[in-house]
């Protein structure tokens, strides 16, 4: 429950600061795909229609983009990272079972000596 979702966390940017933030990327990838013409006749408008393109994207985002898909290409992709999280979080665990190995060594070792005096 304290994690946050996708929709929750799409839901707190802002549609006019992130539109201000991916306006320059978007113009040069028009620029670049459609060339220099269109590019022309599009780039008055995009600053207007990217806030309401962001608010319907925001209310699509489940639809749009598959947070599981992306999670798993990039540690596909990054195996360093991968691995990496698991040490990160199996050393806590490790040190449970170390720790663990010692108590119940000691008893066993104890039961042991019982057994065979």
């Amino acid at each position: 429950e304290k994690l946050l979702s996708l929709d929750e966390a799409f839901a707190r940017l802002d549609p006019g600061e992130l539109g201000r933030l991916l306006l320059p990327g978007i113009q040069e990838a028009v620029n670049n795909t459609c060339g220099d013409l269109l590019s022309l006749a599009v780039r008055p408008v995009l600053p207007l229609l990217l806030p309401h393109l962001l608010t319907a994207l925001q209310k699509e985002i489940d639809d749009v983009l598959d947070l599981e898909e992306v999670v798993l290409s990039a540690f596909v992709r990054d195996k360093a990272v991968l691995v990496d999280l698991f040490q990160k979080v199996g050393r806590v665990e490790l040190e449970f079972l170390v720790n663990s190995g010692y108590a119940f060594g000691f008893l066993l070792g104890i039961g042991q000596m019982v057994a065979w005096a």
